[in-house]
């Protein structure tokens, strides 16, 4: 299905308007940054690490120094150099309003280079972030402001942003450039993910019978898709669609700009890609579906919207989204319909039932026998689900009680277990069960911290978001301090051992699981261990984080407190820690030119590997290069571990001393020497 451009783009241009973007930007009034080159990569709002994607890729087909000219006449605005992000990144104020962000440079255009290097060489620091002022580099639309490379994050490509004069990111493809698009977005399964309550007395909600989200792959022609199946709903629940659209063919996929959900033929709930705000930019985990492990793998879009959600993206709510008896759902059969659509107005429709149930059967509610075999935890997004198996019994083991003699609400599982649901929000530490004639039988079960997570090392707490918390290992070497408003929703997190000291390789202090894993944080966290039964110097201890088997270590923190004995680090994920201690160097290997080389030109462009086995480095400023005494500027690529330099000025003819010294965030040094032999 395919709606009209003029009527998609004439409303996004409307919202564009209205929200400070220049009246001069609509769409195909800007020119296109790379002539000859318009695959798009990705897209506006695509998944990222605890954010969202601010603009558009423009694939560069793997190579480096394409002319990047600019969209429409302005000044640079600011210019930027770093190891990390953007790389080498020119902004442009846009003299129509707005402003053009190019990121991953190779190198500037010699005007911009001239101003940056100024800078550079004053204050010997590789990483600028400076702002011209109005005029004082001016840009022609159509000029060239620099080329293409892979600086910063990622392979060789442009990044593209349009800003508002607010610095408010917007999507390009709806506010200045018009793409040729044919293809429909691929819808490809839904989630339903089932609402649990906040209190003990309320029954928890279910897909199939389950309190957890459940994915469903869809299947039948490409543009009208459907599950196969009709899911059996209880209480509330949200559903999330994963669709990816491709744009251009052989390019990547990116996020559909508008998805929509109907019940029964009414609208519950819009989502919609025109614009982000950097300070809900973290929000983007409460969007779309939340998976622990980084990385830009696509995501399914939340139809419904979390508490603490307060970003504009969703339009249209009913009941938040959320789908339940009474508000947007009827008991028996329901027609759910999911819309998906680029903005070219290409669209795919994915059409089934959902069968919702008044509430659960309580006729099951008997007990043959009051005994259980043993209990397992599983944890929700704001709870957790109990589960008592009594293998001895052919029946559900009755009643749950809770602290108080307050029900646990639940229902049986399948043979010999019953389910019960127990939210965040209740302060209760002892659990029992009891015949359906009365209490006279019950049977306790502590939920001490050694036992909440199934684990016998463990220690846990419950927190609300509004008052954070501190979590304290078993053994008393570790901590985690959540601060006010750390979580986005009351949940229970834990801190345990989740291997011995010396089991985990590297490892020198035992390796501390903070969790539950797939939890978002709002606001990092802090996690101290003490180091006082560790075996190394404090200042070559950090905290790491724990990638598995395979992935080895990533650096979180070394911040020592010597009167408390400790190493802290702020956290921005949940996931396994430990101390490791950082004695060797960073190597410096394959310069070139190489030893004895003669050199004709009298700028070498000197290059080299630069690695680090553990803590890398803090800074640009870890790394310096001098020839001849003199300060050169590095430029280092982090993902491919090479480095460059050229000095500004000719060398003399002769021979010149260069001297590499690179140092690692423990401070741990390696220093280079090479002379260079100028013949011409």
């Amino acid at each position: 299905m395919k709606a009209g451009w003029s009527i998609i783009a004439g409303l996004a241009v409307a919202a564009m308007a209205s929200r400070g973007f220049g009246s001069a930007d609509v769409p195909g009034s800007h020119l296109w940054p790379l002539e000859g080159y318009t695959r798009i990569a990705a897209g506006f709002c695509d998944y990222r690490t605890r954010h969202f994607h601010g603009g558009i890729d423009i694939s560069t087909n793997g190579q480096e120094g394409l002319k990047v000219r600019a969209a429409d006449s302005g000044w640079v605005t600011r210019v930027s150099t770093s190891w990390w992000g953007y790389g080498k990144a020119v902004y442009i104020q846009l003299a129509g309003g707005g402003i053009a962000v190019y990121g991953h440079l190779s190198e500037f255009a010699p005007k911009i280079a001239a101003y940056v290097e100024d800078e550079q060489y004053a204050s010997e620091r590789y990483q600028q972030s400076l702002f011209p002022a109005p005029g004082q580099i001016p840009i022609a639309r159509g000029e060239i402001i620099g080329k293409t490379g892979q600086t910063g994050v990622g392979p060789p490509h442009l990044h593209f942003e349009l800003r508002t004069d607010g610095n408010r990111p917007v999507n390009p493809l709806t506010s200045a450039f018009q793409k040729d698009d044919k293809v429909a977005p691929s819808l490809v399964s839904v989630t339903l993910v089932p609402r649990q309550p906040d209190a003990l007395d309320v029954d928890p909600s279910a897909v199939n019978g389950s309190m957890f989200p459940v994915t469903i792959d869809l299947q039948g022609d490409p543009e009208h898709r459907h599950p196969g199946v009709i899911p059996v709903i209880t209480g509330t629940i949200g559903i999330a669609i994963l669709a990816e659209d491709r744009i251009d063919s052989g390019a990547g996929t990116v996020t559909p700009y508008r998805t929509r959900l109907l019940a029964n033929e009414k609208l519950v709930c819009e989502v919609r890609w025109d614009s982000i705000d950097y300070h809900q930019t973290r929000m983007i985990d409460l969007e779309e579906q939340y998976v622990p492990k980084p990385g830009i793998e696509p995501r399914a879009i939340n139809l419904f919207r979390w508490p603490k959600n307060t970003s504009w993206h969703y339009d249209s709510l009913k009941n938040d989204g959320w789908l339940a008896l009474g508000t947007t759902l009827n008991e028996g059969d329901n027609t759910i319909r999911i819309e998906a659509e680029d903005i070219a107005g290409n669209a795919s429709v994915a059409e089934f039932s959902v069968r919702a149930v008044a509430g659960i059967n309580r006729s099951t509610d008997t007990l043959g026998r009051p005994e259980w075999d043993d209990v397992n935890f599983a944890y929700a997004w704001n709870g957790l689900v109990i589960r008592i198996i009594s293998r001895s019994s052919k029946q559900s083991p009755g009643f749950v009680y809770a602290r108080g003699r307050r029900r646990l609400r639940g229902w049986p599982c399948d043979t010999g277990s019953w389910n019960c649901w127990l939210p965040a929000l209740a302060s209760v530490d002892t659990i029992w069960t009891s015949p359906a004639s009365g209490e006279k039988a019950a049977r306790p079960h502590a939920l001490s911290p050694g036992r909440l997570p199934g684990r016998p090392s463990a220690n846990s707490s419950w927190v609300l978001s509004t008052e954070g918390c501190t979590l304290e290992s078993s053994d008393g070497a570790a901590t985690v301090v959540v601060g006010p408003d750390g979580l986005y929703e009351s949940t229970f997190l834990l801190l345990y051992i989740a291997s011995p000291r010396g089991y985990t390789p590297g490892a020198l202090s035992p390796l501390y699981e903070f969790g539950p894993v797939y939890i978002p944080l709002a606001r990092d966290a802090r996690l101290a261990i003490a180091t006082a039964s560790v075996a190394a110097t404090s200042e070559k201890l950090a905290i790491y984080r724990y990638l598995g088997k395979t992935g080895g270590w990533d650096f979180a923190g070394n911040k020592l407190d010597t009167a408390a004995g400790t190493i802290s680090a702020t956290i921005p994920r949940t996931g396994s820690y430990a101390l490791l201690a950082d004695t060797t160097p960073p190597t410096i290997r394959k310069v070139t030119p190489g030893k004895g080389e003669a050199i004709k030109g009298r700028r070498p462009l000197i290059r080299f590997e630069l690695a680090d086995d553990l803590s890398g480095f803090g800074s640009e400023g870890d790394v310096r290069l001098t020839i001849d005494g003199q300060w050169v500027p590095v430029e280092y690529d982090p993902d491919l571990g090479t480095a460059k330099a050229e000095p500004r000025r000719d060398l003399a003819k002769g021979e010149h001393k260069v001297v590499v010294v690179a140092r690692d965030r423990m401070g741990n040094e390696n220093t280079f020497t090479r002379a260079l032999r100028i013949t011409q």
